[in-house]
């Protein structure tokens, strides 16, 4: 966990970057190193998390393309300078649509799948939420490389809202994505609409750390690790597990 606290400071003094390669290589800076704690957590310490930080990388380059002007007023740069340099664009000019921000969104987005593609062929494991998350945005790129404003596709089920508002409805969608996966079937976000995404959807059910860690009683394998090590977790106020 040191090294996921080290690289959250390296990225305060991130430049931009120069090309889509420099992109991911500032990404995995910080957003690998969380993918590889998080592989360990799920996986074990000897599992590969070549695929998990690849797509980490990844996610976060989604992320900022689907976050475009709220990343412009972080100042922050969603896109390569390359591909600004390409369409003529500057950063503030990402804010207003134009046809040389469609041109740009596209190729990036295009970028992307193929990036995603890419981290498919790797090896190792994913956690859950990751996976599911990379059909999620594989989807949306798809759709974005279709539409002709590619921007509103991206954000087609939370344009409108806070952030706040958007994670929650993307923590629903994830949560019922989960529950379908076990139920032997997928969620097709193609046919949500959005009033359904806001309104219809379920609050989620009470949630429990307990068949998690029931789950981790049959993991347990003596003699592992050289020491005894302690971990601490907490669900609100009702739930403490050691």
């Amino acid at each position: 966990w040191h090294r996921v606290v080290h690289a959250a400071l390296s990225q305060l003094e991130t430049p931009p970057p120069a090309d889509f390669p420099s992109q991911l290589e500032q990404a995995a800076t910080l957003h690998g190193a969380i993918a590889r704690a998080e592989t360990a957590l799920w996986f074990g310490l000897g599992a590969s998390a070549q695929r998990a930080e690849k797509l980490a990388a990844v996610q976060r380059a989604v992320a900022a393309l689907r976050n475009l002007p709220m990343e412009v007023d972080y100042g922050r740069t969603p896109l390569p300078m390359s591909l600004l340099a390409r369409h003529g664009l500057s950063q503030t000019a990402l804010i207003q649509d134009s046809p040389a921000r469609r041109a740009a969104l596209r190729d990036q987005a295009g970028e992307l799948l193929r990036a995603i593609e890419e981290a498919a062929r790797l090896p190792g494991p994913l956690g859950p939420f990751r996976g599911l998350q990379a059909r999620l945005d594989r989807r949306a790129l798809r759709r974005a490389l279709r539409a002709d404003e590619p921007f509103g596709e991206m954000q087609r089920l939370t344009a409108g809202l806070s952030t706040a508002e958007a994670s929650r409805i993307i923590t629903r969608l994830a949560q019922r994505a989960v529950v379908m996966l076990s139920q032997g079937t997928v969620l097709d976000t193609r046919e949500l609409k959005a009033d359904e995404v806001r309104e219809s959807l379920p609050p989620p059910e009470p949630e429990s750390l307990e068949p998690i860690f029931r789950e981790l009683e049959q993991r347990f394998k003596a003699g592992s690790v050289g020491q005894p090590i302690s971990f601490y977790f907490s669900l609100g106020d009702s739930e403490r597990w050691t």
